[in-house]
């Protein structure tokens, strides 16, 4: 008995198709979170004996965030290096940092 479903499996596994998934969040408020999304695109693909090898998202899904995070790090950077004992400091007791949050601050004001 065991083997006879064994080798049904095997024969269903043999003709699932293999698909991916596309998910994304076009708002913060928007209800329907890629959590569900996943949820519903699996019932779905096991429905039709698709196997989903692989997801892509939404590059922009946390774009507002991640930016707003940055413009705020890199605006405290700078006004950390306006600060002349700061930057003694760093640069006689970390100059590598330094460097580094030179080069961060200085990529946010050059123009692409």
């Amino acid at each position: 008995m065991e083997q006879a479903h064994t080798a049904r499996r095997a024969a269903d596994d043999a003709q699932r198709v293999r698909a991916a998934q596309y998910v994304r969040m076009s708002t913060d408020h928007q209800s329907y979170s890629i959590d569900n999304q996943k949820d519903a695109i699996r019932e779905f693909a096991d429905a039709m004996n698709y196997d989903i090898v692989a997801t892509y998202r939404l590059t922009e899904e946390s774009y507002g965030s991640d930016h707003l995070d940055l413009v705020v790090a890199t605006g405290y950077l700078a006004r950390l290096l306006e600060n002349a004992r700061v930057v003694r400091y760093l640069a006689q007791s970390f100059p590598e940092i330094l460097a580094e949050f030179q080069k961060m601050t200085e990529a946010v004001r050059t123009p692409i």
